[in-house]
Parts: structure tokens; sequence; C-alpha cells
């Protein structure tokens, strides 16, 4: 099974109040072993309340460089990784999967949540792409394939 690491999933217009944790979401986590031949096997559930997991709120995004301004890439890796040194760091929480016919407890899942208030950031910071480049998500992993 080759997991995903740093997978990066964005909700959108997710209502909720920043100052009282009892409107924040509870997420229906389910996973999947996906295939390409036969039908996808569920490998585990959970109800994730947002408010008891690892979660940081306006506080991760790193300052992008003036991108026009570098020309070389690997000056401008160098700078992001300069910039993420300086964000607090997110320590991500286990959480329990269980089954989904018997309910018992099988297997974790690392998981954090970094929520951003669309209000305070521009439309081209909250893009995937550059969410990725500035976040700074631990534990800091290599992508392997592995075939058994």
């Amino acid at each position: 099974m080759n997991g995903i690491w740093n997978e990066l999933l964005i909700f959108n217009d997710v209502l909720m109040n920043l100052n009282d944790k009892t409107s924040w979401p509870i997420f229906l986590l389910n996973v999947f072993d996906y295939n390409k031949i036969k039908s996808n096997v569920p490998l585990g559930y959970n109800y994730v309340w947002l408010c008891s997991s690892a979660y940081a709120i306006n506080e991760t995004l790193i300052k992008l460089p003036n991108e026009e301004s570098i020309n070389d890439p690997k000056e401008l890796e160098r700078k992001l990784e300069e910039e993420k040194k300086k964000l607090p760091m997110l320590q991500p929480k286990w959480h329990n999967l269980f089954l989904p016919k018997s309910n018992k407890q099988q297997g974790q899942i690392l998981l954090s949540f970094f929520i951003f208030d669309k209000t305070k950031y521009t439309e081209n910071d909250l893009k995937p792409d550059n969410l990725r480049k500035r976040i700074n998500f631990i534990p800091q992993v290599t992508l392997y394939d592995c075939d058994i």
C-alpha cells in the first residue's frame, strides 16, 4: 500500500465561528485502498472533531519572496526553506481508524489541520500549489515507491 504523505485536501466555505469551538465541524473520515482493477477496499473510518485535532489558525503561511526578483529556482527554493524555519511547527495527531462492519479499532492515521480565514488572504495565497510551498509540514518526508 502506498500512503499519501502531506496530502493537501481543501475544504472551501466551511462556516464556523473561530471563537466558538462548538460550531467547528466534525469530519467523517473514510480511508480506502484504491484499486485500479477491482473495487476500492475500505480500510477504516472515524469521526474527527476538528477542535480536538492538531490545528493552527491563520499563522502557518510563510511570506513568499518576490519570485520575479529571483531568477535561479534553487535560490528561490532556499529562500522558501529559510522562511519555513521561522514558522511554528504543527505536530500532527494520531486518530484511530475503525473497521467499517465490526467497528473494531484497526490502525491509525496522522492528521493536522490548517485553518485559513479567506478574508485575510488573497485568492492566490490559498491556491493548492501555493499552500503546499508555504506550509511547514512535519514530519518531513521523502516519497519513495516500494513494490512487494
